[in-house]
């Protein structure tokens, strides 16, 4: 029974066999399902963060998506859906989809790809906190919009998760401008493109300091989903050991009301999740380092006198 002012988040454990699709469909309907409208367009953002293996456990599996796709065609019928993922410096996505043999997976059930760099935009503005406005891709308007990310740590953010694969929806190339103000970024993008339902792949996750492309894979056999992008990602961080008040970005996503980081566990026959890897002493202390220069660097760019409002990507 769902507990007052709690949201949902559901955990299977699931593998990718011949039993996928059910295990899909059971965390999807323990997370409260899919509302979709006649007719109305789907939005799956994947996540293509490098030209890695899917056994790595950095990007989508083609195994996963199809499985997807399949459960949706299923659920809605001929509603149009959108797979879409955007070219960053280090990936082209047009190329990394071909190459992970997604374009089969796409035309057999009868998805259309949308490189977001190349999609045209529109400019929303929001009131968040570092941007005032931001070029969408508008292929969001109106659409429902299933953010299906990777269970994975990262040496910038902590985690990657479902609040994290937004930043990857922006439009700009060179996402990196922004590492500065990482948090605060991830944060306005989700309130400018919130996901109406998000999905984990755990079933290959990834863990240590060399995430989100270069991390030690690990098979955690287990998906998370709910509708609340603070409440699923404060539940991963906590399966994989983390603390989730001390990630940024989950912390000031919650602040801007994008969710809330309490939230019911109900699960179906998952015991505790098998994330062994935590890295060794020295990699632990790689990675506080790492965090405190960078908070070091957000209080000294404060100090130059940054507007408090931000900039807006369009000016780029």
């Amino acid at each position: 029974m769902k507990l007052p002012n709690k949201t949902v988040v559901a955990a299977v454990k699931a593998d990718y066999d011949e039993h996928l699709y059910e295990r899909l469909e059971r965390v999807i309907s323990l997370a409260g399902d899919l509302n979709i409208s006649a007719s109305q367009p789907i939005v799956i953002k994947i996540n293509l963060c490098d030209v890695r293996t899917p056994e790595s456990g950095a990007v989508t599996h083609p195994r996963f998506l199809d499985t997807l796709l399949r459960l949706l065609r299923q659920k809605v019928g001929q509603n149009p859906i959108y797979v879409v993922e955007s070219d960053a410096v280090v990936i082209l996505a047009d190329l990394v989809m071909e190459w992970l043999g997604f374009k089969p997976i796409l035309q057999r059930w009868g998805a259309q790809w949308v490189n977001l760099a190349k999609c045209p935009t529109a400019i929303k503005k929001v009131q968040g906190y570092y941007l005032k406005e931001a070029p969408i891709a508008t292929v969001f308007d109106g659409s429902y919009f299933i953010s299906l990310a990777k269970l994975k740590t990262n040496r910038l953010s902590t985690t990657t998760c479902i609040l994290k694969i937004q930043f990857g929806c922006s439009t700009i190339v060179d996402k990196k401008i922004y590492h500065p103000h990482l948090a605060e970024v991830i944060a306005d993008l989700n309130k400018l493109m919130h996901p109406d339902f998000g999905i984990v792949d755990g079933i290959i996750g990834q863990g240590g300091p060399q995430g989100p492309a270069f991390g030690m894979p690990i098979h955690s056999q287990v998906i998370i989903a709910g509708k609340d992008p603070v409440a699923v990602d404060t539940a991963c961080a906590r399966m994989m050991g983390f603390n989730p008040r001390t990630i940024a970005h989950i912390r000031r996503a919650a602040q801007l009301g994008i969710g809330s980081m309490q939230y019911q566990l109900v699960s179906d026959g998952l015991e505790k999740m098998a994330w062994n890897y935590r890295g060794n002493p020295l990699e632990r202390m790689i990675i506080n380092i790492g965090l405190r220069l960078q908070s070091r660097a957000r209080k000294q760019l404060k100090t130059a006198g940054r507007p408090a409002t931000g900039e807006s990507l369009s000016s780029l």
